[in-house]
């Protein structure tokens, strides 16, 4: 049976880096992850996210009057990520706010109508 000296679970950004960190010195590295081959996408944007989101809602407790849009970010299929502050039903209030239609067809349906003609496209 082969031995390892550390084993990294999730090929995420922090695994892969922890992973050729210590296999730089010497050790021998077992790396689990759920997907199939290490070429598949890391999906690390959602966690940045996240955190921008949690510092603007501080920036909002502490009276600033401009912080981070966080709410204008959706999915690839227009849908509203559920971790971010107030969920779903907060994105939908802050986006109606600015003018945005949102389709509310269940509770986890929560999307940006016509939301594709809305992307900036970059050359």
């Amino acid at each position: 049976m082969e031995q390892f000296d550390v084993v990294i679970i999730g090929a995420g950004l922090a695994g892969l880096q922890c992973a050729r960190r210590l296999s730089q010195t010497g050790h021998r590295i077992l790396l689990v992850d759920h997907k199939q081959k290490l070429n598949q996408s890391v999906h690390t944007t959602g966690i940045f996210v996240r955190i921008a989101a949690e510092a603007a809602e501080e920036d909002r407790e502490q009276g600033r009057k401009r912080i981070t849009p966080y709410w204008r970010v959706v999915k690839d299929d227009g849908t509203f990520n559920p971790k971010l502050p107030g969920g779903p039903a907060q994105q939908t209030l802050n986006l109606r706010d600015e003018g945005f239609e949102v389709s509310t067809a269940g509770k986890k349906n929560h999307r940006v109508v016509d939301f594709a003609n809305r992307l900036i496209k970059f050359k």
